[in-house]
């Protein structure tokens, strides 16, 4: 298996963490473990580094249960830093910024939306040859739209799609949030008001 270049395992019923021996497999350049189509929770635990996997320009494990942070070496050995790298970490639990020794990568493609992302380390807002190039376009937006925003993709694409502020009772904490979600604390406050204006005979206040 030390050869193996490319290993798709995505829309099974995997459980448990990612064991530490696909680290082993450095000739790998592709690696596919997602769950889109899945109920399930899938892989769950820490993301491993894949440290050791220099040849490696597509990491996919979209749609699982993965916690903690975004490791700071991770694809420490690449040698990829000049060509397009794909990373596709959407729809996990991820948490904690987005490191910015991933400069190291010119070309990268990266998608950690619908997560739990506090921040973006600013340099990499200037990434210019990130996302196709659409981090000149958009800075840190075309990465993760910022806490309090929210669009379908989690980050902006293109100018007709941007990440539009969430209103009223609603909320986004976290970065690349690909909805508005209902905000609990205003939500039970307006009940508490709505309940004493009907219990007090509100209708009939002039």
């Amino acid at each position: 298996l030390t050869s193996l270049e490319s290993l798709v395992l995505s829309e099974n019923e995997f459980t448990g963490s990612l064991p530490n021996e696909l680290n082993m497999l450095t000739n790998l350049r592709s690696l596919y473990i997602d769950g889109y189509t899945k109920d399930s929770k899938g892989i769950v635990g820490e993301l491993l580094d894949f440290a050791l996997l220099s040849d490696l320009t597509v990491l996919s494990l979209a749609s699982n249960s993965l916690t903690g942070t975004i490791p700071r070496n991770l694809l420490g050995s690449s040698s990829q830093g000049k060509n397009s790298v794909i990373i596709n970490f959407h729809s996990n639990r991820l948490s904690g910024s987005l490191p910015n020794e991933l400069n190291r990568f010119e070309k990268l493609q990266i998608d950690v939306a619908d997560n739990k992302i506090s921040g973006i380390d600013k340099e990499l807002c200037a990434m210019d040859g990130w996302m196709n190039g659409i981090v000149a376009d958009f800075g840190c937006d075309a990465i993760l739209c910022p806490a309090g925003t929210a669009n379908v993709n989690g980050r902006q694409s293109n100018s007709a799609l941007d990440c539009g502020i969430c209103e009223g009772a609603t909320l986004a904490p976290f970065f690349g949030s690909v909805e508005c979600v209902p905000d609990e604390t205003k939500m039970e406050a307006r009940a508490i008001l709505e309940r004493f204006y009907f219990n007090c005979g509100g209708q009939k206040w002039s």
